[in-house]
This record gives structure tokens, C-alpha cells and sequence, in this order.
């Protein structure tokens, strides 16, 4: 077995990993400190960095059933024997097509669709395991919503299929708000999609809103479908629960706070979650909803979730991207914590729509206790804004800390102190 906590990596002797549309910086950087042969099967609607100097395939995402064939045309620079994705989810369905193609370890076709759009996945949870899903419906018209609405009380989400970042998800709690929101949604669609190169139709889900806390599962599925869950939850607050009216993810914490009755309750709604979706080679990010009536699955995503790969290296010491080659390659993976920690992602927004002038409080944030990373993700005088608008986070931190009493303290200090300031 490979041990996850082993970060030494072994050499793949089958061939060179490439990486599928585009790379994600912190699994670049992994893979060239361990030594890693890698090529990018770049996406050409994008710049290639001038920095980069790894073997690059560049191919047109925007038809991927084409992808096999464009593959076959090109001599590629080096072995293909193993694919991932690296972190984005706009590439795994073609990560699927070339994986059929080259008849490679990898999701099939069918799954990867499902876990990259919320109208098949909610069918397939609703068919699978029904007692863990949300009411739901498609919604092509302003008279779906009325239909959905008739027959499911407020307050309810709307939300894009196939966008990540809770980009454009908005909670409704009236007719009039939820009428708004539709409109800017549609509005608005056709450009984000094309933004975030989704090579899928763009189209629109509403389901019943789940009020509880929320939590994530880290895994791995192997080629049979067995899924080994990583035992350790991922706590989550969300917009709404610090009190800012918006849809994005403030903060991720490790360790949980939930029972041990709560934590089994989790863990079979995520296993039911992942064979309703028939994923097979695959990492997997599962977003629960513990409400009243128990969990409910938000989403899957066939990768690796955001900040959990760091997440878990500094908090107990797992190597996410190792077991994510190894799955690759299709290999076995075992789980062993190292040490335990408490760690925290927060994701920092503005109120509102602005030009991005700074961090108030910068210096404070500076001198945390645990701060273990803080990085801008936009430029002074940048447009940006809230998630439900269609903006992606102004700044990142993450905390560390061996005290789980000192890394609340520092959380508690950043959701009062430190604020997006813009003009």
C-alpha cells in the first residue's frame, strides 16, 4: 500500500503524468520539489506563462469529444500513461474523453458529466439515495420557478449548473428577490461560462434551501469504485453564518466539532453520495449539509477540494497530492495521520461591488499567532465583489496551530478586524 503520510514519492516507471487543461500553481510546485516528470495538456484559449518550460500538448477544450481524436494527430513530446486534473473542475469531463481515448486509468464519461453538472447529479442522488438529496428542478423558463415554487416553501437556491465558487448562487427568500436574482442569473450566464472555459450548456438548477451546519469529505475512489474516505471532516461556515448575506465559503476548519454520531451519520450520506454517481479513479470533494432531518449532499466534485491538500498536510500530515498520482496511476492509497493540528482556509470578500483599495487591519493579520499564509488574489484597483455576483475571493489566509483555542481566538480577531476595503 502507498501511505499517504509518506512523502517521499516513488518513481512511476509506467511513463509520464500529464496534467489536463491547465495547472493548478501549488501541484506544479509539489511535483517539481519531488521530482516528478509532467507534461500540461495546455488549453488553448488560454496564455501559456511565459515561465513555463514542461512538455506541453495544446488542445481545444471546447469540443471534448473531440479531444482523443486531436490527441492522435500530434506526436506528443513524451510517454502519456497517467492524466489528473489539477484542482479545476471545467477540465474534468474532458479529462474523461482523453482517459476513453487513450484508453487510460480515469472517470468514465457518464460520470464525469454527472459530477460537474448539478441537474445530473441531483437526479442521480434523487433515483440513488433519495433520503440524502434536496428537492430540486431544471429550470428553462421563469415558469419553472413558479412550478418549483407552488410546491416548496422559500427560501430556495438558484444556481448555475456547472459553475464552481458558489459563483452566481444566490438564496432567495421571497418571489420578488427570487425574480432579481433570475434575471441577473440569466443575464450573466452565457459570459461566465465562457469566463471559466465550461464546455458544457450552460443552464440553470433551483432546489429547497438546507438549513444546518456544513461539512466536506476528502477521498479517493479506486477503478472498482471503493471509496476510502479520509475520516477527518472539514467544518464550514458559510456566508450566512457569520451574517453577510451572500453564498461563499468563509472559512474551513480542521478538526471537526461534530459527534461521533454526527460523524458516521456524514460518512454515509458521502459514500452513498459517491456510488449514486458511479465515480471510479478519482479523487472526491463531498460538501454536506447536516440539517434537522439529517445530512443532505450539496455537491461532489471528482477532484481534490480547494486549500484541502494543505489543509491536511499541515493539520495531520496526509500528502492529498501524492494519493491523487497514486490514484492516477491506479494504485492503492491508505490514510495514517502523522500528528494533529488545527488548521483554518478563510476566504476574505467585499460588502460589495468596488475597486479593491486594501486590507484593513493588514498589520494585526500580520502578527496572528497562527497565520501560516496570506496571499491577495487581486491587484489595487481591480473591480471585484461578492460571490453571488459572480467574483471570486479578494485574499486567502491560513491559519495553524497546535491550540484549537488559540486558532478560534485568530478567527475571531479576522472576522471582526480584518475587512476588504474598497472605494
Amino acid at each position: 500500500m502507498i501511505l499517504l503520510c509518506d512523502t517521499h514519492l516513488i518513481c512511476y516507471n509506467q511513463g509520464m503524468l500529464w496534467i489536463v487543461g491547465k495547472l493548478f500553481p501549488n501541484f506544479s510546485d509539489y511535483l517539481n520539489t519531488h521530482n516528478i516528470p509532467y507534461g500540461v495538456m495546455w488549453d488553448v484559449s488560454l496564455p501559456v506563462p511565459a515561465s513555463y518550460n514542461m512538455p506541453l500538448i495544446k488542445l481545444d477544450f471546447s469540443h471534448p469529444e473531440t479531444l482523443g481524436a486531436q490527441i492522435a494527430r500530434i506526436s506528443p513530446p513524451a510517454p502519456i500513461r497517467a492524466i489528473t486534473v489539477a484542482g479545476y473542475e471545467n477540465y474534468v469531463v474532458p479529462a474523461a474523453y482523453i482517459a476513453q481515448a487513450l484508453r487510460l486509468t480515469g472517470l468514465t464519461i457518464s460520470a464525469a458529466q454527472a459530477a460537474t453538472d448539478k441537474l445530473k447529479m441531483r437526479a442521480a442522488f434523487s433515483q440513488s439515495c433519495p433520503h440524502f438529496s434536496s428537492a430540486y428542478s431544471s429550470v428553462e423558463s421563469w415558469q419553472d420557478i413558479e412550478r418549483f415554487i407552488a410546491t416548496n416553501d422559500f427560501p430556495v437556491m438558484l444556481k448555475p449548473a456547472s459553475l464552481m465558487k458558489s459563483l452566481l448562487v444566490t438564496r432567495n427568500d421571497s418571489i420578488d428577490q427570487l425574480h432579481t436574482n433570475y434575471k441577473n442569473l440569466y443575464q450573466h450566464l452565457d459570459e461566465m461560462y465562457a469566463k471559466y472555459h465550461v464546455a458544457t450548456e450552460p443552464r440553470i438548477i433551483i432546489e429547497s434551501f438546507l438549513a444546518g451546519s456544513m461539512h466536506t469529505v476528502a477521498g479517493f475512489v479506486d477503478k472498482t469504485g471503493y471509496s476510502l474516505l479520509i475520516p477527518q471532516i472539514v467544518d464550514c461556515l458559510t456566508a450566512g453564518d457569520i451574517g453577510v448575506r451572500d453564498t461563499y465559503l468563509f472559512s474551513r476548519q480542521l478538526p471537526t466539532t461534530c459527534s461521533t454520531t454526527q460523524q458516521h451519520t456524514i460518512m454515509q450520506a458521502a459514500r452513498a453520495g459517491v456510488k449514486a454517481l458511479e465515480l471510479t479513479n478519482t479523487p472526491v470533494h463531498i460538501e454536506i449539509m447536516l440539517t434537522p432531518a439529517g445530512p443532505k449532499i450539496i455537491e461532489i466534485g471528482a477532484r481534490i477540494g480547494g486549500y484541502r491538500a494543505r489543509m491536511y498536510q499541515h493539520a495531520l500530515g496526509y500528502d492529498l497530492y501524492k494519493a491523487a498520482i497514486d490514484t492516477a496511476y491506479g494504485k492503492s492509497v491508505e490514510v495514517i495521520p502523522q500528528r494533529p493540528a488545527c488548521c483554518a482556509a478563510l476566504e476574505l470578500f467585499p460588502d460589495k461591488q468596488g475597486l479593491f483599495i486594501g486590507i484593513e487591519n493588514e498589520h494585526k493579520l500580520q502578527q496572528l499567532p497562527s497565520l501560516r499564509h496570506f496571499s491577495l488574489k487581486c491587484r489595487k484597483g481591480q473591480h471585484i465583489g461578492i460571490a453571488s455576483q459572480g467574483y471570486k475571493a479578494a485574499a486567502v489566509i491560513m491559519l495553524v496551530h497546535d491550540s484549537r483555542k488559540q486558532l478560534d481566538l485568530d478567527i475571531q480577531m479576522v472576522r471582526q478586524s480584518v475587512k476588504v476595503l474598497i472605494d
